[in-house]
């Protein structure tokens, strides 16, 4: 014999066996007014995990497979090594992402140079490799007005004018605003005369 059962809302309606069977109460059969299945819709204990997000399975089945989805993400939160990571895939669209330097020993070449034109300071370091410039400086060293200009190969980058003996200029780029250039690129003083001028050159390749 069916038993209803009343709630604030809705009417229940199950067989009495399935009710009380075995002494338990929330058996399978047990069915809504309306004629939905709380045993195929809500679910039993028993249900295997969802095979996908979209079929039709049980809540218990598509909280089983929710619960497969925590189980590959980190254990804890913050930095952690690679293999205890959540792989994330860059939109296609991303711009560029800030990427910190790692701490660099620099080379420094220092000297002087004559000639008017370019002079060779950092030769092209290769295919597939730069020049990355944290600092640089020339000064006049003769007393014939100078035009001094840095140029990567012959593209200028910086270009400075002295007027007198020891006129000149030096920068220190900072971290992450290094003078980087193209590729397999050289890095040239060019004078505008035969004039003795000085030069520090703190870089590294990448």
């Amino acid at each position: 014999m069916p038993t209803r059962i009343q709630s604030t809302s809705d009417t229940w309606i199950a067989n009495e066996d399935d009710i009380f069977a075995n002494g338990q109460d929330g058996t399978t059969s047990l069915k809504r007014s309306g004629n939905v299945n709380v045993s195929v819709d809500i679910g039993r204990q028993a249900d295997s995990s969802a095979s996908s997000d979209t079929g039709t399975f049980s809540l218990i089945a598509l909280t089983k497979r929710l619960l497969t989805k925590f189980a590959g993400l980190p254990a804890a939160l913050g930095q952690a090594v690679m293999a205890s990571s959540m792989p994330v895939a860059i939109a296609s669209n991303q711009s560029t992402l800030p990427n910190a330097e790692a701490t660099r020993t620099l080379t420094l070449v220092t000297g002087t140079v004559a000639s008017s034109g370019d002079n060779s300071i950092v030769a092209a370091p290769g295919a597939g490799v730069k020049i990355v410039i944290a600092y640089l400086s020339c000064q006049q060293e003769t007393t014939s007005p100078t035009t001094m200009i840095w140029r990567g190969a012959t593209t200028a980058l910086l270009r400075v004018f002295g007027q007198f003996q020891s006129d000149g200029a030096a920068i220190t780029f900072a971290p992450g605003r290094e003078l980087r250039l193209a590729n397999n690129v050289a890095l040239n003083l060019n004078l505008s005369g035969a004039f003795t001028t000085g030069y520090t050159v703190g870089y590294w390749t990448k």
